[in-house]
């Protein structure tokens, strides 16, 4: 969203809640020995996404604070 063009003008997104979706899950993970220590250090792969499901639930304004 591109910011406003003078300083007391504002740009806010509103929206419902149901207009949105995410998602995110934990897509891989290894388990791999710590070369400085005793211990196992597991890692994993953390993916995610977005999707504006009902663009008529989203409006974007412009605010001038006084």
């Amino acid at each position: 969203m591109p910011a406003a063009t003078t300083a007391s003008v504002h740009t806010v997104l509103v929206g419902h809640q149901g207009s949105t979706s995410t998602a995110s899950q934990i897509a891989k993970t290894e388990v791999v020995r710590d070369t400085e220590s005793f211990a196992d250090i597991v890692r994993g792969l953390h993916v995610y996404g977005r999707k504006v499901l009902r663009t008529e639930s989203i409006a974007k304004a412009f605010v001038k604070l006084d």
